[in-house]
């Protein structure tokens, strides 16, 4: 098992060299036709949305046209985007597939379906259900830190109250729960995947918990944890605290392996 943190340089995450010779490559895929793999998107911190392309490691940036955008997350297969008036689906190739009014700015949880689909949107205390052509509203609400499908009739939420971290299972369809149980050893930023799987910090690394307890973790030295997001299949963002660096989370079933993202500027 091998779990190894990747550092770059600090303005592109890549040798000056090395980073000419994949933009050339890339260039010459695009000439042909072939594009690079894509891993996902993410936001700069002016809200404008970008692709993230490359090989584990070597990674490359390419602007969307997208802009304004406060929240996001994607699966693979799909994204949902929040703006300060709108709720945002997206393809694959990041063209918007759909766009739905949603008032207010207050930033936004999504959650996706087993197949990457769009399945949940919870923001400013309120829960839609994606279901045909409109989300549909939830009765439910609560001080929610992640949110993942469970099953094709099934939700689970982390909720944060005084006495900790809850995990809560629901009903999407009513709201109606079916079950909770208090998250031991967790206190920080944390992320519910569709598996059941949970990314959390501890002691300075990034530790993934499964359903049955088992946990990995790798090294995440040298910078503080604000917050993880859903980069991609298989991909979470973290975000260095105090609005700095920004590392992208590799999960296969034997390796967990950190990259810091090249910067990108607003």
């Amino acid at each position: 098992m091998s779990n190894r943190l990747f550092a770059f340089s600090s303005r592109t995450g890549l040798p000056a060299c090395f980073l000419a010779v994949f933009l050339s490559s890339a260039f010459a895929m695009a000439q042909s036709a072939i594009s690079p793999p894509g891993v996902g998107a993410i936001l700069d911190s002016s809200g404008s949305l970008h692709a993230v392309v490359g090989l584990a490691g070597n990674f490359v940036f390419l602007d969307t046209g997208i802009s304004n955008v406060r929240s996001a997350a994607f699966s693979g297969s799909a994204g949902l985007l929040k703006t300060d008036t709108e709720i945002l689906v997206v393809d694959a190739a990041n063209q918007v597939a759909n766009r739905y009014s949603a008032p207010g700015g207050d930033p936004a949880l999504f959650a996706f379906d087993v197949h990457g689909q769009p399945a949940l949107a919870y923001y400013a205390g309120t829960l839609l259900r994606f279901d045909g052509s409109q989300p549909m509203s939830v009765s439910w609400t609560g001080d929610v830190v992640s949110l993942a499908t469970a099953g094709p009739d099934s939700a689970t939420a982390i909720l944060r109250r005084s006495d900790g971290m809850w995990n809560v299972q629901f009903w999407p369809a009513t709201g109606d729960v079916q079950s909770e149980s208090l998250i031991a050893g967790i206190s920080g930023p944390v992320l519910l995947r569709a598996n059941g799987d949970l990314v959390f910090t501890r002691d300075s690394s990034i530790v993934l918990r499964d359903e049955s307890g088992v946990e990995r973790t790798v090294a995440a030295a040298g910078f503080e944890i604000d917050s993880f997001e859903q980069l991609g299949k298989d991909w979470i963002a973290v975000r260095e605290a105090g609005a700095g660096r920004v590392f992208a989370l590799r999960i296969t079933p034997a390796t967990l392996d950190v990259y810091q993202l090249p910067e990108v500027s607003p």
